[in-house]
């Protein structure tokens, strides 16, 4: 009889911390949306069983390089932007982009990323003063567990049930 207990437990560890993973993405774009003056947002990609946090880009240079790519709109110009991979807080010095994989990362092994809807859609960006596109929830499964991680459409306080 121990040996399911143990399962269980070890189960529950590894979706908790799969949950976190969610949970912690989340926030830090949302502080870091915050505290760098531009959006951040995380896109979740349920088939590839991953999430990844981007942040919001300029390309002001090339678009002074190449001002045929430039647009002008009535006194101002509208410089091309987008977003880019954020890098690993991690391990900031490196190259590695901020990406979680419930597919290949170890510790998440056997987790699925099973659902992420944010105003119907599987993408949720921070503005700078920290409020969400949209409210929505995502959602973690492990065998018969589950964990649901919620944002508040209002505040982007991000909770877990």
């Amino acid at each position: 009889m121990a040996v399911p207990l143990l399962a269980s437990s070890l189960n529950e560890s590894k979706l908790d911390g799969a949950t976190s993973a969610v949970t912690t993405a989340l926030e830090y774009a949302r502080l870091k949306a915050m505290s760098n003056g531009r959006n951040f947002q995380v896109v979740f990609d349920t088939t590839n069983e991953d999430l990844t946090v981007e942040e919001y880009q300029y390309d002001h240079l090339s678009q002074l390089q190449n001002p045929s790519q430039t647009q002008l709109q009535g006194d101002w110009v509208d410089f091309a932007s987008s977003y880019g991979n954020a890098p690993d807080p991690l391990d900031p010095d490196s190259l590695n982009d901020y990406i979680v994989s419930f597919k290949t990362e170890q510790a998440y092994l056997g987790t699925d990323l099973l659902s992420a809807s944010f105003g119907g859609s599987d993408t949720i960006t921070f503005d700078t003063v920290g409020t969400p596109s949209a409210g929505g929830t995502a959602v973690v499964q492990l065998g018969g567990l589950q964990r649901t991680i919620t944002v508040n459409a209002t505040t982007g306080q991000v909770s877990t049930s």
